[in-house]
């Protein structure tokens, strides 16, 4: 059974809170690479909310990954995506 458009609404509205639309991001990984989220969305198939992001040091690469991945810790606590520091927003 899929989620009424109401409780699809209300999720993105909840990500919203949570990842900045137009925010620049770093990986954990490799802080040398920004990503700048261009959207949140929803996976068809899955009803999961994702965040759509594109590589701040390559413009054709544009990623999605659900909200879950994106939000998750690794094994040494550390936040897989974080705000930028030099970003304009305020952070979460």
């Amino acid at each position: 059974m899929h989620k009424s458009e109401s409780v699809l609404n209300k999720e993105l509205e909840d990500a919203s809170h949570k990842v900045i639309v137009d925010g620049v991001y770093s990986h954990f990984k490799d802080h040398g690479k920004k990503y700048r989220v261009i959207g949140l969305g929803i996976q068809e198939a899955t009803e999961k909310i994702c965040v759509i992001y594109k590589a701040e040091y390559n413009g054709d690469l544009v990623f999605i990954r659900d909200l879950d991945s994106w939000l998750e810790k690794t094994e040494a606590d550390v936040t897989r995506f974080s705000l930028a520091e030099d970003d304009e927003h305020d952070e979460i």
